[in-house]
């Protein structure tokens, strides 16, 4: 999955019989081949996700990582 930004309206076809519209100015979490292709066309940007754009100080993030079981741990990213 990766965050992107789309500068244009994009659509996307994961088969030929379904179609994802994107609107110009949307930021989604979309499937890196979605991503690919509209990056690729010009109409949307890789972003980072950051801890401000989900709303949460870095302390809460850590308080969240630090509620997950051991073993999910050392697998966060942030």
């Amino acid at each position: 999955m990766t965050r992107v930004r789309f500068t244009a309206d994009f659509d996307y076809r994961p088969i030929p019989q379904v179609t994802i519209g994107y609107l110009a100015g949307m930021e989604e979490t979309v499937k890196r081949d979605c991503a690919a292709q509209a990056i690729a066309a010009e109409k949307a940007i890789e972003i980072e996700i950051t801890t401000s754009a989900l709303g949460l100080e870095s302390t809460e993030v850590t308080t969240l990582v630090s509620l997950l079981p051991p073993n999910h741990q050392g697998t966060t990213q942030v």
